[in-house]
């Protein structure tokens, strides 16, 4: 009964072919769904006993240091152990200005008191939170009678276009089955061990595949930066190179991931991997207009503990290194204020309504690269799904395509979804077609190995 309705609204609102795209990709998401993917229970089981363990010994350390128990999963008690036991500087919630436990406090005061023993107090509350929650989020995930975990997609914004997932139903934690697969930790060792208990089944081999620095590249079009452009044609990776640039790394140093440098702003060390990581997260935050706190915050979860001060040199000097950024951020902003309607190049309609502060501008500037992307990699996954069967599509993680093959079709598999991600688009002029990144494993998710040429 809505549909003539929603047609009639949709091509009034000159949006009808985003909302064909939307409902053109629903098949490849529910046959993910209805498909699931095998889970190693043998290793599930000893892991989720591992992570409880762990936790459970943290929170010994702590009672036996202070000498009385606290409960770690009570705010309040934190607060007791912190500033009241410990007396430790109150860390305040911006905003509220109101005292907080959260995982940003606790991560400023592990680096405070550094090398000290309230120092180490705080690190295992930050383990003891870290898995006692890797052990009920992912360890206990509720696996179906086939040994087989699914999970639930749904679309987390018509105007993105990208899916997010999650258990299905039930009305307590312990009915629900599956598990929301787009959170597990990336960069950690637990996250990986996680991964690890994902595997292809018999006879298959994992592959994964998705787009090559493709919202930097989205940016560098959107904002013609011409510099950044040639860099990205001649196949050079933008991330190590702002890397370089924000903490002053000298050009000629090669990318050796494991090679330690110590940077002017924070004076420690890291390796280049973990700077190269930094640094993409500083140039996203600073392309959407992020402030320095929420870049803290950020950084903070990813493991990386830095000062406001550090993160507001680092935003700056992002801005500094990319004169054509500011350019492309006031033509969005006279665009959005003169129209409230920005069209992606991939033809996504938005329309920006309530106050012109900065909260909508900074949507407004994450706009067309984040739907582009999005948009790219649910059209590529339906077309596989429709058009290579020897690729069983598995997740759809973020901008991520994970499939299984016979290994015997790895190739053919590489070649055909290549051939079906060609999606050129014309960017102020200029074309641009966005290349894919592929991986593959005949082991686990956790062990997933770069295919280095396609």
């Amino acid at each position: 009964e809505i549909i003539p309705i929603t047609h009639q609204n949709a091509r009034e609102l000159k949006t009808f072919e985003g909302y064909k795209r939307t409902m053109g990709i629903l098949p490849c998401h529910l046959g993910m769904t209805i498909r699931g993917i095998r889970i190693d229970k043998d290793r599930k089981e000893k892991l989720s006993v591992e992570f409880v363990d762990t936790a459970n010994e943290c929170s010994r350390k702590i009672e036996a240091e202070v000498g009385q128990s606290f409960n770690l999963n009570s705010a309040t008690d934190k607060a007791k152990l912190l500033y009241g036991y410990l007396g430790l500087e109150i860390q305040l919630q911006r905003g509220t200005r109101k005292p907080t436990t959260d995982k940003n406090a606790l991560n400023k005061l592990k680096r405070k008191y550094n090398g000290k023993t309230e120092g180490e107090i705080v690190s295992w509350i930050l383990d003891y939170q870290k898995f006692a929650k890797l052990a009920s989020t992912y360890a206990e995930m509720k696996l179906d009678s086939d040994g087989r975990i699914r999970t639930s997609y749904s679309l987390v914004s018509t105007w993105r276009m990208n899916s997010s997932s999650s258990p299905f139903g039930g009305w307590t934690k312990e009915e629900r089955e599956g598990g929301n697969l787009q959170n597990i930790p990336v960069r950690s060792e637990e996250g990986r061990m996680i991964r690890q208990l994902f595997i292809p089944d018999e006879g298959k081999v994992f592959l994964a595949f998705d787009r090559r620095q493709a919202e930097a590249m989205c940016v560098a079009w959107e904002s013609q930066d011409q510099e950044k452009i040639k860099l990205f044609l001649s196949g050079g990776d933008v991330h190590w190179a702002n890397a370089k640039l924000i903490f002053g790394i000298p050009y000629e140093i090669p990318y050796n991931p494991k090679a330690l440098w110590t940077d002017n702003v924070t004076k420690e060390a890291h390796t280049l991997k973990e700077y190269r990581d930094i640094g993409k997260t500083i140039v996203h935050a600073g392309n959407y207009g992020m402030g320095p706190y929420k870049l803290q915050e950020v950084l903070a979860l990813q493991g990386f503990i830095f000062e406001f001060r550090e993160c507001k040199i680092f935003l700056e000097t992002h801005k500094i290194k990319n004169p054509y950024l500011l350019s492309w951020q006031r033509d969005i902003q006279a665009e959005v204020s003169t129209t409230r309607t920005l069209i992606s190049p991939i033809g996504r309609k938005r329309e920006f309504m309530g106050r012109l502060d900065t909260n909508l501008f900074n949507a407004a500037y994450a706009f067309n690269p984040q739907n582009t992307v999005g948009e790219l990699t649910e059209i590529t996954l339906q077309r596989v799904w429709e058009n290579v069967p020897e690729c069983e599509l598995l997740m759809n993680i973020h901008d991520e395509g994970f499939s299984q093959c016979k290994e015997i079709d790895l190739e053919k598999c590489i070649e055909k979804i290549t051939e079906l991600s060609h999606y050129p688009l014309n960017i102020k002029g200029r074309e641009l077609d966005i290349p894919l990144d592929f991986k593959w494993s005949d082991k686990n998710w956790g062990e997933m190995i770069e295919i280095k040429e396609v």
